[in-house]
């Protein structure tokens, strides 16, 4: 990750900033398939939620703000894909 933060500028709203660390403490979590990442390991994700001790109302919103990083992320890996030759 320390590659890509010097890379990038990183601006966050107060109100994701708790969903954007716990994505990134996924990072090591992707499943990947013969064409490469596809989605995060669901049950991963419950076991961060356990760890940081975060209440058990607050899992759905913060579920879904995960899953929007991930669209956003997997859109973005599909951008950056090193195009096959035709």
């Amino acid at each position: 990750m320390e590659d890509v933060a010097a890379d990038y500028q990183v601006v966050l709203w107060p109100s994701t900033i708790e969903s954007f660390y716990i994505f990134t403490s996924l990072d090591d979590q992707w499943l990947c398939g013969p064409a490469g990442l596809y989605a995060l390991n669901a049950q991963s994700i419950e076991s961060v939620f356990r760890m940081k001790g975060i209440p058990r109302r607050r899992w759905p919103e913060l579920f879904e703000d995960i899953r929007e990083l991930q669209a956003g992320a997997m859109q973005a890996m599909e951008e950056n894909r090193p195009k096959k030759p035709q």
